[in-house]
């Protein structure tokens, strides 16, 4: 099922550079430690990950990515912490390969249906670096603070998770003119956006399987794909009315592109997912770098601020998140 969720984000960040402004030498650069996490109002568990940086850059993209790909150096022992302004604090644990089962998703018949499935991802475990949440629960409107202890060494970070819009609604149009590939269409969201206030949005859209679930990525092919796209309110007008939701794809070619287009019939969910500035920038750098460059694997010039202390990379952000299911 979804088993590559997470892995686009963290393959920019470990193989494709770092958060500071750097003269990146490969053959003497000194490790660093990397934490990526994030947390959301949608169902747990929530994934912190822990790396050091390498000088070991992966060359070309890979047809099937496959997690003895990765070449980020996982971090295990370390004390991860996430906590909460109301006094909540969970204690990650390492993530394994088998979870407790929980239901999956899919089309039967014409129908929504679902069946209890045990949770296996090969591509979420403490070998790679992550742990996971055990009871902490993401609510809009509120502080969350990370604390990770490596080598008795502290690193914190907090994030506000602001409120989104509720989606009135989200729609498959098509077939487009101007795609390359008949038959071929794209999401549509409508949505009220608040006019009194500065927002930030990412969107995206996923397969059905895992949808009430935090996966921030879905199921695309991450080591060759930027799975979303953000959006600040400024061009936005009070009801969007029709928003396209779309993602940019790289052929393996790392200097070619083409827009990655859903078939009529295909059932899907779309995700309108709030954003602090802070997390808006940082994403902004790194599709740039994707879309500009073409390829994951290569150092990128000049790269996003993180909001980590103790001079690790990385990013810790909070999201709230509106959806709506396209079925055929």
């Amino acid at each position: 099922m979804l088993k590559r969720c997470f892995l686009w984000l963290f393959i920019l960040l470990i193989m494709a550079g770092c958060t500071k402004e750097t003269d990146f030498k490969l053959d003497d650069t000194e490790p660093v430690i990397v934490i990526d996490a994030r947390i959301s109002d949608l169902k747990g568990p929530y994934y912190v990950r822990v790396t050091r940086s390498t000088n070991k850059l992966a060359t070309g993209i890979p047809d099937h990515w496959k997690p003895s790909d990765d070449t980020a150096l996982a971090v295990k022992g370390a004390l991860v912490i996430l906590s909460n302004d109301l006094g909540v604090s969970d204690t990650l644990q390492p993530s394994v390969y088998r979870n407790p089962s929980r239901l999956t998703y899919f089309m039967l018949n014409g129908k929504l249906d679902s069946m209890m499935y045990e949770y296996k991802n090969p591509y979420l475990t403490n070998d790679l670096g992550y742990y996971e949440t055990t009871k902490i629960k993401g609510v809009a409107g509120h502080t969350y603070h990370l604390k990770v202890v490596v080598n008795n060494k502290e690193y914190q970070a907090s994030a506000y998770m602001p409120f989104v819009p509720a989606l009135d609604s989200a729609v498959l149009k098509g077939p487009l003119d101007y795609a390359p590939i008949y038959n071929s269409y794209l999401p549509f969201v409508y949505f009220r956006e608040p006019q009194q206030e500065k927002n930030y949005y990412l969107l995206q859209h996923n397969n059905i399987g895992d949808y009430p679930y935090d996966n921030p990525y879905g199921s695309r092919v991450l080591s060759v794909r930027t799975p979303f796209y953000v959006i600040d309110d400024k061009t936005l007008p009070p009801y969007v009315n029709g928003q396209v939701v779309w993602e940019t794809e790289s052929t393996r070619n790392p200097f070619g592109y083409f827009q990655s287009y859903i078939g009529r019939d295909d059932a899907r969910q779309v995700r309108l997912s709030s954003l602090t500035k802070e997390a808006y920038d940082y994403y902004r750098v790194l599709t740039s770098q994707f879309e500009n460059d073409g390829n994951v694997y290569k150092p990128i010039p000049a790269s996003p601020k993180g909001n980590i202390s103790g001079n690790a990379l990385g990013l810790f952000y909070a999201t709230s998140v509106s959806y709506k299911l396209i079925l055929p």
